[in-house]
């Protein structure tokens, strides 16, 4: 029993470690996690890595199995009662065999094909048809009840490691993406690399009929490795003419000396001047004096503290002691107001205040160079981001929409077009690119997403449409390369530019 106890007793300390770092991080994130780590065990083994690519492999491997990524839970994490919503918008009963299962198949092809195939879908299946503006507006609407639903959980979970290298894991509810990615900036015994494991989220129904489920299969190209070298390339030629040939969208990067805004202060800064304001208000509420009057002569009497006074004196009341005691109070209670609406990002811009690409969070890590980003479409029509960061591996970049050209959804009204850009509105777009190896050629690319937001409209009583408000991040794929070989860094680009 001794030997048993002393086992257990070992078993417990080797386990802890473990067990408080999975803790640490979100359930459903270590859940996701798991079960992608399972799912690409056997293709780490895949002998058509190269051997470079594979060191890379092992080394991210290594590292994930010693955060313990392979003990932990693969248990699907879920959503809480997101579904009442969703079978509400589509007319469904999930009380009823038939009407559940027509909701699992939505759900199923929504996690395939997006919102409006599957409702497109359905529509089929039932003989229902609605025209393409309901259809985009029943998506919006359904997307945000499930964005609602899943609000409190967190998509972003970072890990420094003792040897310094970093382990993200970030769930991209827009795109149906999960992916693990360990980071060494070469600052230690090793070189320079990335590796990513990459999965699709499947959103299903759970058993009650109420939850939303949350699966995590491998994608189509599951692991990427980038070497030191791949990112030497990619530093020397960044700059130039890339192509997205599917869009046939032309991409110009450009070196800037631009100067990136400031990040806002953490919400601790706001409320400990809250807190002082706060303090201040109720000094000069308790601050009072008491007032005295002869009615005989006039005299009037002022205490700090309350003593009653002897005739002929009558006690008239009680006031503040500071002068414009109330405008004081109300001036500051206006601070307290603004600092809230700053602290809370009312005073910031959509593409501020959304951020689904993580610019702000990439600012203030210090890692990124400013880099101008210029987009020219196939009509002709060019814009250029407001404010983009590079870092060797990585571009993110944000802009607020100022031209209806910017505007690309056919199927929104005219009037509700112009009343994005000409109300007030501010709709914004980002963009988020990564170094990665394209599947068929093996070439170097960009590969990532360009996002904007939905708008929901509405109107009453046979009045035209007006804009009720935009909301939910969403992106479309973008897939980025450029032509030739054996690259030089691009003439004109600033020395010291490369991160």
């Amino acid at each position: 029993m001794r030997m048993f106890c002393r086992i257990l007793f070992a078993f417990l300390l080797a386990a802890a470690p473990l067990n408080a770092l999975a803790e640490q991080i979100p359930p459903h994130l270590a859940a996701m996690a798991a079960q992608l780590y399972k799912g690409v065990e056997a293709e780490l083994q895949n002998p058509n890595v190269s051997p470079e690519r594979r060191r890379i492999l092992e080394e991210a491997d290594r590292t994930l199995r010693q955060m313990g990524v392979h003990r932990w839970s693969s248990r699907s994490a879920k959503i809480d009662s997101a579904l009442p919503a969703v079978a509400g918008k589509l007319g469904l009963d999930p009380a009823t065999a038939r009407d559940r299962e027509t909701l699992e198949t939505f759900m199923s092809g929504r996690s395939v094909n997006g919102t409006e195939a599957a409702l497109q879908a359905l529509e089929i299946q039932t003989n229902r048809p609605i025209s393409e503006e309901e259809r985009y507006q029943k998506a919006v609407e359904i997307d945000e009840a499930i964005g609602e639903a899943r609000k409190d959980f967190s998509t972003d979970y970072v890990s420094t490691r003792d040897d310094g290298r970093a382990v993200r894991m970030q769930w991209k509810p827009g795109t149906g993406k999960f992916a693990m990615k360990v980071v060494d900036d070469g600052a230690g015994d090793s070189e320079e690399f990335a590796a990513t494991f990459s999965g699709d989220v499947d959103e299903t129904v759970s058993e009650n009929g109420q939850d939303v489920t949350l699966g995590v299969q491998p994608s189509r190209q599951p692991l990427q490795a980038i070497t030191q070298e791949d990112i030497e390339f990619l530093r020397g030629n960044i700059l130039g003419e890339w192509t997205e040939k599917r869009t046939g969208e032309i991409y110009v990067f450009e070196a800037s000396d631009q100067k990136i805004g400031e990040v806002l202060p953490p919400g601790e800064v706001f409320d400990d001047r809250i807190a002082q304001i706060k303090d201040r208000i109720k000094s000069i509420r308790s601050a009072k004096v008491f007032q005295w009057e002869n009615p005989k002569t006039g005299e009037v009497v002022k205490q700090e503290t309350y003593r009653r006074l002897k005739e002929p004196y009558e006690f008239v009341g009680e006031e503040y002691a500071l002068e414009d005691a109330e405008e004081k109070m109300a001036a500051l209670e206006g601070e307290i107001a603004a600092l809230e609406k700053e602290r809370d990002g009312g005073n910031l811009l959509p593409r501020d205040k959304h951020d689904p690409v993580g610019f702000e969070e990439f600012l203030a890590s210090g890692d990124g160079r400013p880099i101008k980003v210029t987009v020219t479409r196939p009509d002709g029509y060019s814009y250029t981001y407001d404010e983009a960061l590079f870092d060797g591996r990585r571009i993110a970049a944000k802009r607020t929409y100022t031209d209806l050209m910017d505007l690309t959804n056919e199927r929104l009204p005219d009037r509700i077009k112009k009343q994005l850009i000409d109300n007030g509105w501010n709709p914004p777009g980002w963009l988020d690119l990564d170094a990665s190896i394209d599947a068929e050629t093996g070439d170097l690319v960009l590969e990532g997403g360009k996002w904007s937001l939905k708008v929901t409209y509405s109107a009453f009583f046979g009045d035209p449409p007006d804009v009720d408000r935009i909301h939910s991040p969403w992106s479309s794929g973008r897939l980025l390369s450029k032509e030739g070989a054996d690259y030089e860094v691009a003439e004109g680009a600033a020395s010291d530019f490369v991160p």
